[in-house]
């Protein structure tokens, strides 16, 4: 899935959203592989869980609107 800047986002690790890292997508960037990845920044909204990186995958968050929709379907 490919996200945009300005997108709400909440991090996504081991299968469990952690609800109090919710951020916004603030620069993204291709990758230079021949799989064509992206890279994300995101700015997280609780300075505690701030982690200054510019290398989020897809895999590591989800847009807030599908994370509730599916832990509604749990």
């Amino acid at each position: 899935m490919e996200y945009n800047i300005g997108d709400m986002v909440v991090r996504h690790v081991f299968k469990e959203y952690e609800w109090d890292m919710v951020g916004v997508i603030t620069a993204k960037r291709p990758h230079d592989t021949k799989e064509g990845e992206t890279y994300y920044t995101i700015r997280w909204f609780d300075q505690e869980k701030y982690i200054e990186a510019d290398t989020w995958q897809v895999h590591e968050f989800d847009l807030i609107e599908i994370a509730k929709k599916l832990e509604e379907k749990t």
